[in-house]
């Protein structure tokens, strides 16, 4: 699987300002890729320490050949 699976991100931030920095440091992990996403500004995670929870769900259809998913994932 490759980011091209994803359809939907949920991604948690305990600080609001820190959603632009967020959007730079994303874009290359999705190459290009555009699921559905969603943002939520919490006020806490489990650990205190922790900034940023990311929830990702992907779709991958089993007819596909594993030369079909090797091609567009590169």
């Amino acid at each position: 699987m490759c980011s091209h699976d994803l359809v939907k991100v949920t991604t948690f931030l305990t600080r609001a300002e820190d959603a632009v920095e967020l959007g730079r440091i994303r874009a290359p992990f999705l190459d290009g890729a555009r699921p559905a996403s969603t943002l939520v500004t919490v006020p806490g995670l489990v650990k205190p320490e922790w900034l940023i929870e990311v929830e990702a769900i992907a779709f991958k259809s089993v007819s596909s050949s594993v030369d079909e998913a090797q091609r567009a994932c590169s």
